[in-house]
């Protein structure tokens, strides 16, 4: 009998089929999941390349491939203007929530602005993961949550030039 069409018993070095099984899944899933990237930076690049100067549509697209990439039901890039930071884009957001987002700018320096999650990240730059907001106690309870539907919060500041 050829050697290769033998049947062999798993040896102590050599892996059993269900951890194949395993490991094959799971390089499906990463596998799915680099794609999933892939086409949203393709996207956000598109649009980049075709737009010269339509900054709107730029981050439209960034906060449109940032919610899917996170699963969220809603997502906001907030931009500096002057001392406060407004919404400058939004995705997944229902009409009265935008609204009152735009009527309610965040001012980090403000000690209510530095209670809040866009003021925590214009301030200090750094990434912030909040499973459940109301259990936040640095950040003051907030109607956006509440307006928003929301409970987790990922928040990443973009920079430019070093600035946020």
């Amino acid at each position: 009998m050829d050697e290769k069409a033998s049947p062999r018993s798993p040896g102590r070095n050599e892996p059993t089929r269900e951890a194949l099984t395993a490991a094959l899944a799971e390089a499906q899933r990463e596998l799915g999941e680099a794609r999933r990237r892939e086409a949203a930076t393709a996207a956000v690049l598109n649009v980049i390349s075709r737009s010269k100067v339509d900054l709107d549509a730029v981050l439209a697209t960034l906060t449109e491939q940032a919610r899917a990439l996170c699963g969220a039901a809603n997502a906001t890039v907030h931009m500096r203007d002057g001392d406060l930071m407004r919404p400058r884009a939004h995705a997944g957001c229902s009409t009265e929530f935008a609204a009152w987002l735009a009527d309610n700018p965040v001012k980090p320096q403000s000690r209510r602005g530095q209670r809040t999650r866009v003021g925590h990240i214009a301030l200090t730059g750094e990434i912030i993961e909040i499973s459940d907001v109301g259990e936040a106690p640095d950040l003051e309870p907030s109607e956006a949550s509440a307006l928003g539907n929301y409970r987790a919060v990922l928040g990443v500041p973009l920079t430019r030039e070093g600035r946020i």
